[in-house]
């Protein structure tokens, strides 16, 4: 007869340890990975960026672990247009808001003003939500009812970034591996 025992109380720490030890690596390698899909997508040629209020509006939003083993990082760009510009927007209607405080529906694309928005002289009638005005590159003054926007065309400077991030990623993953697996293997 044959009896053999092991104990394996030791291999529960060992085994926290080197998850501990993988989480870490997993953070520091998707970190770096997310700081250079951000800085790819500052520099993005895509599009172009007259204010520099888009390109400085990308930024690593967060990093965290959820649920102890899966780390996340959120590239964001903030400023209200940014997803008009990756994803582009189809042809449509542009009117002018509607006066504070109107009564009855509004027209597709149309929203109401604000409480002190437009408020007399020859801004009075742009106020009530009649006329829309803009200048040109010349500086002449235009007014109109409603305009018919061409649309705009996509520029994905976010996802151009996703195929580069994810090669870095898996390169720097497998460097974090060996480096765990070479620590522990003694």
């Amino acid at each position: 007869m044959f009896t053999a025992r092991a104990d394996l109380s030791g291999l529960r720490r060992l085994e926290a340890s080197v998850i501990a030890d993988l989480t870490i690596g997993a953070q520091t390698a998707v970190q770096d990975v997310s700081e250079k899909a951000t800085e790819a997508a500052q520099g993005s040629p895509t599009f172009k960026d007259k204010t520099c209020r888009l390109r400085q509006s990308i930024l690593l939003d967060s990093l965290r672990v959820v649920f102890g083993h899966r780390v996340e990082a959120i590239v964001r760009a903030s400023t209200p247009y940014a997803w008009f510009v990756h994803a582009g927007t189809k042809a449509h209607e542009i009117w002018p808001r509607a006066m504070y405080r109107s009564m009855g529906p509004l027209r597709k694309g149309q929203t109401r003003r604000g409480r002190h928005e437009g408020k007399g002289g020859p801004e009075f009638a742009l106020g009530l939500g009649k006329f829309l005005r803009w200048e040109d590159p010349g500086g002449e003054e235009h007014f109109a009812r409603m305009v018919h926007h061409p649309g705009t065309t996509a520029r994905p400077f976010l996802a151009e970034t996703i195929p580069i991030a994810a090669a870095r990623l898996q390169g720097a993953l497998i460097r974090m591996c060996e480096s765990v697996a070479r620590r522990w293997s003694n």
